[in-house]
């Protein structure tokens, strides 16, 4: 699956040959309706926050302008762009705000405040979290917290770029090749295979903080008492191979 392809389907209930965003950086037309266009229109208070991905082009971030955000009437976050140090924009401030919070716990954070703000107006919240994603890092404690050595590389593994018929795949797997051989020369690994332990270990360290931050959602929930009321979908727009077919 592709970033923006995937976004675009789930923001539309369609398939990306019907909503057009068939690659990563396309533009999800205007006239196209998504579930938050049908959901502001019936009361809800529409919120975003974190990483938008549908407005075209490459910047990293980019400001989404309100004409573009689909029905979301508080909207904090960007178009692109995966700073580990918390970046968006403010509404409609096209100022970009930096702290030094880690990026999944200021997305959170800002998505609780917002709902928090709701009162007793019925809300839809998308809260975009830009992990787990390159850069392979993350916060303390989640950087130790599980070891490399312990990490088990894909039954398909492969080690081998000749086995890779030409085509996409083989590019891709140049792709990973550069990024291992970097990986490489700025931490312990001295082969290949420890290379995919490390990073396999921050992979799954970035799941343990979402994991973390999803469980600050679930107790806002029940202390509002709206365990009941209240509809949550946890899902994603793609993932990694973590060494599968040696990507």
């Amino acid at each position: 699956a592709r970033c923006s392809p995937s976004r675009a389907s789930i923001m539309t209930g369609l398939y990306p040959h019907r909503h057009g965003v068939i690659d990563n950086n396309l533009r999800l037309a205007q006239h196209t309706i998504c579930i938050s266009d049908i959901l502001c229109e019936q009361g809800y208070n529409c919120i975003y926050t974190g990483k938008w991905h549908l407005l075209g082009g490459m910047h990293k971030p980019n400001f989404v302008p309100p004409h573009r955000r689909h029905g979301f009437n508080r909207f904090i976050g960007s178009n692109v762009g995966h700073h580990k140090k918390y970046y968006r924009y403010i509404q409609n401030n096209d100022s970009p705000k930096q702290t030094n919070q880690y990026s999944t716990d200021g997305i959170v954070e800002d998505a609780i405040k917002m709902m928090e703000e709701s009162g007793s107006t019925p809300f839809f919240s998308f809260i975009s979290i830009l992990d787990p994603h390159t850069p392979w890092s993350v916060r303390s404690p989640y950087d130790r917290m599980y070891d490399p050595t312990s990490m088990q590389l894909a039954d398909n593994y492969i080690n081998d770029i000749k086995l890779i018929s030409e085509g996409p795949a083989r590019e891709r797997y140049k792709l990973v090749e550069e990024r291992i051989a970097d990986w490489i020369q700025g931490h312990s690994a001295q082969t290949r295979e420890e290379a995919f332990q490390e990073i396999m270990a921050i992979y799954y360290g970035m799941i343990s903080c979402i994991d973390e931050n999803v469980g600050k959602i679930l107790d806002w929930v029940q202390r509002r008492g709206m365990e009941e009321d209240t509809i949550i979908l946890f899902t994603s727009d793609h993932g990694e191979f973590m060494s599968g077919h040696g990507l």
